[in-house]
């Protein structure tokens, strides 16, 4: 409706215009919107802990203190779940070496 032209038959009375005079007065100040905290969703931290060391986020194992890249844009998690599945302070995966065969029975 840009482009919209008053012709003779329209017709505009004064009653159905607004016109809003009100000035808002504003901070010179601008405020920057709050930055969302990050959640950590996955089941993996359970088993870590986030430490930043220079401006770099790593996680650190809470069994073993091994320190991995946990940057979610291009490490994720998959680190974290591979080094719990091989974390040799893991109790469960020591279960795990305790049910393997040690030894091999020939026919």
């Amino acid at each position: 409706m840009e482009n919209w032209v008053p012709n003779q038959k329209t017709q505009i009375d004064d009653e159905d215009v607004f016109v809003d005079n009100t000035q808002v007065e504003g901070t010179s100040q601008t405020t920057k919107p709050k930055k969302r905290k990050y959640v950590l969703r996955a089941a993996c931290w359970a088993n870590h802990d986030v430490v930043h060391i220079d401006k770099v986020r790593l996680s650190k194992c809470k069994k073993c203190g091994t320190l991995l890249k946990t940057e979610s844009d291009r490490n994720g998690t998959s680190t974290m779940i591979r080094h719990t599945k091989r974390c040799k302070m893991n109790p469960n995966n020591l279960e795990k070496k305790l049910e393997l065969q040690t030894t091999l029975n020939f026919k």
